[in-house]
């Protein structure tokens, strides 16, 4: 397909003007995509944020999840990965059902108006090979990777000259094990004051919420996105959206300011903010972040290394993990949980030791640490269910 010349149309009767039937199978099975809906709630809890949050945010309509903003929309393929594949790759993502070929088909729909076009990837990509490049920045695509493009997509240079620029590629978005964890510290941030259990309540009423709208037929998605350049603020309640004020309604509290949090500048880690979810006590939290940044320096030395290094790292955070999961098991129903369980983990510190064989980590307090950068990656929750 040859794209006209000319600028960019954002009037909203274009938007109404431009459909394509898009891929629907994510209909057939809210199961199978149960990943695309909690991504979609991380956005929605980002709506919240005072700079850069969405207006509404929609699911399978058009793509896997769409966004609002009030002078775009973003068109996004949600892509997992199958456990123990390894990093991906340009030919991954380039390949039948990779993400890309959904997304080139949306721009030949799309491809006058104010949308951008996102790759959200479950893991990590690849640093190196040919296509390195290509996942930090699509627009300075080489030879070599527009000529696979063309190949395998079937895109003109024209569409690739026009597509590739307002085309990203999100790798890193958190594992499926991880995903509830990082949206629950989030959603915890929002309402500070509230007991855990009413956050995980409020966490599943949020699933539900979402998992309607997935499966909901509404009309137009590019009719819904009109409604947000012509309005910020538009009641989306008759399309199936989920919306800011949505959200607010369905919190047991008000929102708090996430800027006094520090969650949209990254002044609270993950870390922190799992622990004060778990009552810590601020001495807790302290030796905490110490014990965490005394083994984050020894962390990064061995991922910068071979790979045998980067590999030894994994094994040992996955066995650390592993058993500090079993040592927090009886502390699940303490109010003063993250408390009981960080001292259990410095008491027992030797009973880590025994999978740190070449003692990488020899000093007081660093597998502790090891266990702290865990947390912070939501990947060891302190309350173990």
């Amino acid at each position: 397909m040859e794209e006209p010349s000319g600028p960019i149309n954002d009037s909203p009767e274009a938007l109404l003007r431009a459909e394509h039937p898009g891929d629907l199978s994510g209909r057939e099975t809210f199961g199978r995509y149960r990943y695309q809906v909690k991504v979609a709630v991380s956005y929605w809890l980002a709506s919240q944020l005072p700079k850069g949050g969405p207006t509404a945010v929609f699911l399978e309509h058009l793509e896997d999840v769409a966004l609002a903003y009030p002078n775009k929309a973003v068109l996004a393929q949600v892509k997992t990965r199958k456990p123990g594949r390894s990093k991906w790759s340009f030919t991954d993502i380039c390949g039948e059902k990779g993400g890309l070929d959904s997304l080139l088909r949306s721009y030949r729909a799309a491809y006058h108006l104010p949308v951008e076009f996102h790759l959200i990837l479950e893991g990590e990509a690849s640093t190196r090979g040919p296509g390195k490049r290509f996942f930090e920045d699509p627009g300075s695509a080489d030879g070599d990777c527009r000529s696979e493009l063309r190949s395998k997509l079937g895109a003109s240079d024209r569409e690739l000259d026009g597509w590739l620029p307002r085309l990203k590629i999100r790798p890193g978005s958190p594992r499926i094990t991880e995903i509830d964890n990082r949206n629950i510290v989030f959603l915890a941030g929002l309402i500070p004051r509230a007991p855990y259990y009413l956050i995980e309540q409020t966490y599943v009423k949020l699933l539900t919420a979402a998992e309607n709208a997935q499966e909901g037929q509404p009309q137009s998605l590019l009719e819904r996105i009109s409604l947000s350049l012509i309005d910020p603020g538009p009641d989306y309640s008759d399309f199936s959206g989920l919306t800011s004020g949505q959200l607010a309604d369905l919190l047991p509290a008000k929102p708090a300011s996430l800027a006094s949090l520090g969650i949209h500048d990254g002044a609270m880690s993950d870390l922190e903010r799992k622990l004060r979810l778990n009552n810590a006590s601020d001495v807790t939290i302290r030796q905490a972040k110490e014990a965490r940044a005394l083994a984050d320096a020894k962390r990064r030395l061995l991922l910068s290394g071979p790979t045998a290094e980067a590999r030894y790292y994994d094994s040992l955070a996955n066995s650390v993990r592993t058993m500090a999961e079993v040592l927090a098991a009886p502390f699940r129903d303490d109010m003063l949980c993250a408390d009981r369980v960080f001292a259990k983990l410095v008491e027992t510190e030797g009973t880590l030791r025994q999978f740190d064989g070449s003692m990488k980590f020899n000093g007081p307090l660093e597998l502790v640490g090891v266990v702290c950068q865990e947390s912070d990656e939501c990947r060891f929750p302190w309350r173990v269910a």
